[in-house]
């Protein structure tokens, strides 16, 4: 888009500037809202419920509120910083973008299909799917594993006309070689990087979802065993498995209402 306003309107004096500088009040104004928001969250909903933080004024409150917004936007530059050193748009935007969507999508697809899942395991593996995708994805960036291409070959391309005086055996040995140095890869340089660092970034949010289900479903069924959790309604499942559950539920329950029945009529 800079690049587009300098071309349009390069001879106009100052309409580039006001142009540019519209557009950057324009983001800057989107990211400030996002920042006041965050820290706002993290005050009513991760500070304020403690007991030590309850009898606090509004005051100290807000002081607390406007440090976490300098937080933020200082972990907002430094991703910023980080982003920069990636090959393109798309992967960091990706990358960047797919570390929180990713885990909230295995945090839906949990409480959509499963009656197990609860506040706390979804929350346990909410943040394992952003760390081990950050991990991931930052790890792939450090370490630039090399990207095995596919072979090419020289062979059939004419050769330049300078060269008409060569034999045929030459002209099939430079053409070998040629196709030697296209097909090089840095096998060696590869083979020390962990298996993880070399997942695509478009495989990174599948890998993230599938650690944020398998990890918050273990949780859930492990913490179920210690703590009573309330019956999951069947409006809150996804139809599909609402069938099949709530049905076979029904069948374990008819033998016990039978029993009941007898020994209130014995």
């Amino acid at each position: 888009m800079p690049y587009g306003i300098i071309y349009i309107f390069g001879k106009i004096p100052g309409i580039t500037g006001l142009c540019i500088a519209g557009v950057f009040s324009a983001s800057l104004g989107t990211l400030s809202s996002a920042v006041n928001a965050l820290a706002n969250i993290t005050v009513e909903d991760f500070i304020k419920p403690f007991c030590c933080f309850k009898n606090i004024s509004d005051t100290w409150m807000t002081f607390i509120a406007k440090l976490l917004a300098v937080g933020y936007t200082g972990l907002i530059l430094l991703m910023a910083l980080v982003a920069s050193s990636f090959g393109s748009i798309l992967e960091a935007a990706t990358i960047v973008y797919c570390m929180i969507t990713a885990p909230i999508l295995g945090i839906y697809l949990l409480g959509m299909f499963t009656t197990t899942a609860n506040e706390k395991g979804t929350l346990i593996g909410l943040l394992m799917g952003v760390a081990l995708y950050a991990w991931a994805g930052f790890g792939n960036n450090i370490t630039k594993p090399a990207i095995t291409t596919l072979p090419r070959s020289t062979a059939g391309c004419h050769t330049n006309s300078s060269v008409d005086l060569l034999s045929v055996s030459t002209e099939a040995s430079v053409t070998e070689s040629v196709t030697e140095i296209l097909n090089f890869t840095r096998d060696e340089e590869s083979s020390d990087i962990f298996e993880v660092y070399k997942l695509s970034y478009m495989w990174l949010p599948l890998f993230s979802v599938a650690v944020t289900l398998v990890v918050g479903y273990i949780t859930s069924f492990l913490l179920k065993l210690c703590i009573q959790v309330p019956e999951v309604k069947p409006e809150t499942i996804s139809p599909f498995v609402r069938k099949f559950y709530f049905k076979s539920l029904k069948k374990t329950d008819e033998p016990k209402s039978k029993e009941k029945k007898e020994k209130e009529w014995s």
